[in-house]
């Protein structure tokens, strides 16, 4: 498994979560406080300088937040289901699923397979995020290689569910950052 480009120093990573609802407020405080720079100038190097002191962490919260809604570089799914069985032999998913029965969800499991597009070279961590009726359940890493046409065949075979599983689920696919490469969604009768 190959490490990020860039990574935060373990320290920002566990403030960055606790933080991140108070940012818009720390980016009006910065603004607020800005003026105490723009008093000190002239003219139109006062506008210039309030413009940019005001706009710079406003566009950092925007960019900040708007990072879930960026789709990954470069990957993207070329296929995907939940069912119940995986074909060793080429590795596909069996019969696509959108509702299964409560037994059957407890006797055999459930497949969450996606086949996942990348560059050539890369390597990364994925995740598979179950959830039901919003509730997160489990959440488990897969690693992924770029370079495969059809896209890198990955899954996971989740076996221990809820005494009553009953409800809607979904298992999203996510990056290590967040964001959204695909969801497949189902009901558990």
């Amino acid at each position: 498994m190959s490490s990020p480009v860039f990574s935060f120093p373990p320290l920002i990573q566990r403030l960055l979560p606790r933080l991140e609802p108070w940012l818009p407020l720390l980016a009006f405080a910065s603004g607020v406080a800005s003026f105490v720079l723009v008093d000190r100038q002239d003219g139109l190097a006062r506008w210039i300088v309030l413009a940019v002191l005001v706009a710079l962490p406003l566009l950092l919260a925007i960019a900040w937040w708007g990072r879930y809604w960026v789709p990954p570089a470069g990957l993207w799914l070329e296929r995907s289901a939940i069912t119940m069985q995986i074909y060793s032999a080429d590795k596909l998913p069996g019969e696509r699923l959108d509702v299964i029965s409560h037994d059957d969800l407890h006797q055999k499991g459930l497949y969450a397979y996606g086949a996942i597009r990348a560059p050539l070279g890369l390597r990364e961590t994925i995740y598979h995020v179950w959830l039901r009726n919003g509730e997160v359940v489990d959440r488990i890493a897969l690693p992924i290689e770029g370079g495969r046409e059809e896209g890198y065949r990955s899954w996971t075979h989740k076996l221990a569910f809820p005494e009553d599983a009953r409800g809607a689920w979904k298992v999203q696919m996510l990056t290590e950052t967040g964001q959204m490469i695909g969801v497949l969604r189902f009901e558990v009768d």
